[in-house]
């Protein structure tokens, strides 16, 4: 039995000696941890804001080049930009698994291009990804006259004139692209004026900012501002309207208060005033509101028992209450209806009901109410064409909404291309936007009409001399939508 055992000793130590040379490719420290980083996927191209996508890979390596399957090092990654505002979102230190490091959610915050990602990890050569680009996709848009703005990842881009400073960069430079405003403080919603704007950060805190003449930015001063300032009084809002030369707001409990321009009784205080208020003050009345809606010199809300009141000019039945009779505190629109909504043009008013159909009433002198007249209407007029629409928004004098079953229609002033029917005609009733496009939201400024699509691009139509499109150009106009915000 002794001698059977000594036998059998020198094969063991040779299978012994086989297996350890099996591992780490012959190397008796054990499995190479790498020398290297390097990306194996990597973007071209992403939306600001968003997760970029597909997911960026960190691969560990060999010095020849293959994975270093047992690398578990944490890995960092960082943005290198020319763009001194860009941020990089998401989780960018992970540990690796079998030589892979993944980032499953990073993005860059802000629109730009020549971005690259940089690779590190402790005691490994970095790596650094190939230049990409990044893109806006929206979340909301609002139109002026000759300007625009957008939100995309909480940011506010705007576009067009800025003779103002409402583009919001601290410079009265125009803007043909989208250029992000100062202050990088996040926003849920925003809303353009002639020229100023107003948004809301996530608390409801209002900034405001652009021409400030009769105090509508809100900031207790007459002062144009070029980048956006917080507007005065504490208030926290659930919705900001900006009209001409005055905006509004919903606090809490849904009572309104507004402020600037009141010459018109367009701040609902109950007298008219050649006096503003750059402050906010509480509207008449102490209603509780779900919506509301500023233009050129009136202003109108709905209640949450679905009643219109509106106040401020009425030489043409704006208010809708039957005369013409100007109304510088709340006023019950006439006629009994029960509305959802409400929109403001610049001298005319529309709103839906909770079936769909709209009503308009007002100035008319360009078909702006959509009933197949030019004739002002002093009570709510029905829209033509029997159209249920899930959304209608006003301009200065055209109308636009969405039907639902998401096609677009437009009606009122179309001599540079505002509705969007591949025509620079006007119309007194409602015509569909051409391009088979499908909208969740529309905006309209005084010759130019926006929409974003469920994709967030934006597309714009109408008056394009100012750059207010922000692709770059500034062609005149176009009489059907062309992708816009680029």
């Amino acid at each position: 039995m002794i001698n059977s055992v000594r036998s059998r000793a020198p094969v063991i130590v040779v299978i012994a000696a086989y297996i350890l040379g099996c591992g780490g490719g012959g190397d008796s420290t054990g499995p190479s941890a790498g020398t290297k980083l390097a990306f194996t996927v990597q973007p071209a191209q992403s939306a600001a804001g968003s997760a970029i996508s597909p997911t960026v890979q960190v691969e560990i390596q060999n010095a020849d080049g293959t994975r270093a399957t047992n690398a578990s090092s944490s890995v960092a990654i960082a943005l290198s930009s020319a763009v001194p505002t860009a941020t990089l979102l998401g989780t960018r230190t992970v540990k690796a698994v079998a030589g892979v490091a993944t980032f499953p959610d990073l993005a860059v915050d802000v629109r730009g291009s020549g971005f690259t990602l940089v690779a590190t990890a402790a005691g490994l050569q970095q790596a650094t990804s190939d230049p990409f680009s990044t893109f806006l996709k929206f979340d909301a848009v609002t139109a002026g006259v000759a300007h625009a703005c957008a939100i995309a990842a909480g940011r506010a881009y705007c576009m067009g004139t800025n003779s103002s400073g409402h583009v919001g960069d601290g410079t009265t430079t125009p803007r043909l692209s989208p250029t992000l405003k100062s202050l990088n403080d996040a926003l849920v919603s925003i809303d353009a004026g002639v020229s100023h704007n107003c948004a809301l950060t996530p608390a409801g805190a209002a900034r405001c900012w652009g021409l400030n003449a009769y105090g509508q930015i809100g900031d207790g001063t007459g002062s144009t501002r070029l980048t956006p300032v917080a507007v005065s009084g504490g208030l926290t809002f659930s919705t900001i309207t900006a009209g001409r030369d005055h905006t509004c707001g919903l606090a809490a409990g849904g009572i309104a208060y507004c402020w600037g321009r009141n010459s018109f009784g367009q701040l609902g205080t109950g007298a008219a005033s050649s006096t503003p208020s750059p402050a906010p003050v509480a509207v008449a009345g102490g209603l509780s509101f779900t919506a509301i809606s500023a233009a050129t010199q009136h202003t109108c809300a709905v209640t949450a028992a679905h009643a219109i009141y509106c106040w401020g000019q009425n030489d043409v039945g704006q208010v809708g209450d039957g005369t013409q009779t100007q109304r510088p505190s709340p006023t019950p629109v006439a006629g009994g209806l029960s509305f959802v909504s409400v929109t403001v043009g610049g001298s005319h008013t529309c709103a839906t009901t909770a079936a769909g159909a709209a009503y308009c009433w007002g100035a008319n002198f360009s078909g702006e109410l959509g009933d197949g007249t030019t004739f002002l209407r002093l009570n709510p007029t029905a829209v033509s064409g029997n159209i249920n629409f899930s959304s209608v928004i006003a301009g200065e004098t055209h109308t636009c909404g969405i039907a639902t079953d998401g096609t677009s229609h437009c009606w009122g002033t179309g001599g540079d291309g505002e509705l969007g029917d591949g025509t620079r005609t006007t119309s007194s009733t409602p015509v569909t936007v051409a391009g088979g496009l499908l909208f969740r939201s529309l905006a309209l400024g005084t010759y130019h009409t926006c929409g974003l699509t469920a994709a967030g691009e934006m597309y714009c139509w109408g008056w394009h001399s100012a750059g207010q499109f922000g692709d770059g150009t500034e062609l005149g106009f176009s009489a059907t939508p062309i992708r816009a915000g680029l």
